[in-house]
């Protein structure tokens, strides 16, 4: 073989392996398009509703109480206020070792913020993070605090016209705790 043979011979070889390349890399992305894995979080978001441009604001919640609650407890609670089953909860809950528990994003309207419930996404942590409360927990945990991370970069690049606040941003409550409201003004002040 001459080398005009060979850049030839190497040419085709370089195109043939990009074309491989590629086809895997558009089976690998088949594949994982409905995770919606956010990157560095290992956060697998297990939706593909489409991004809703109603929603102005997503909400911090502690659930004041003990932090070894989950969301099926506190689901449980606004049931007994007399909130609609398929409107109480929250779209995420974060329990005290930091694992997410999602609730029906399907339904957008949650009983969480009075009448900013239909334009609100809500996440709840585990725990009564407002120190002058009898049954103050101390701190959300790290796990809680990475995970809330999490859950708010994935919400953040779905809805990024949408305010991060506490819930006592809408008046009424403490929630959700001195602590984390403190925490939250910290990282997430606008």
């Amino acid at each position: 073989m001459n080398n005009v043979e060979e850049v030839k011979q190497l040419h085709k070889d370089i195109r043939q392996g990009l074309k491989d390349i590629s086809e895997r890399l558009a089976k690998l992305l088949e594949r994982t398009e409905s995770l919606k894995l956010v990157a560095g979080a290992n956060l697998v978001y297990p939706f593909s509703d489409p991004p809703n441009s109603s929603i102005k604001y997503i909400s911090v919640h502690h659930s004041a109480s003990r932090a070894d609650v989950s969301r099926e407890d506190v689901l449980t609670w606004h049931k007994a206020n007399g909130w609609p089953a398929d409107a109480s909860g929250y779209h995420a809950f974060i329990k005290a070792d930091g694992e997410i528990e999602w609730g029906d994003m399907d339904a957008t309207l949650k009983y969480i913020v009075g009448f900013h419930n239909p334009h609100t996404l809500g996440v709840c942590l585990a725990g009564n993070f407002h120190p002058p409360d009898k049954g103050y927990t101390g701190h959300p945990t790290p796990a809680q605090l990475e995970s809330l991370r999490s859950v708010l970069a994935v919400w953040r690049s779905r809805y990024p016209e949408a305010n991060i606040v506490p819930h006592r941003h809408f008046g009424g409550t403490v929630c959700p705790g001195d602590v984390l409201a403190k925490w939250m003004e910290e990282n997430y002040a606008s």
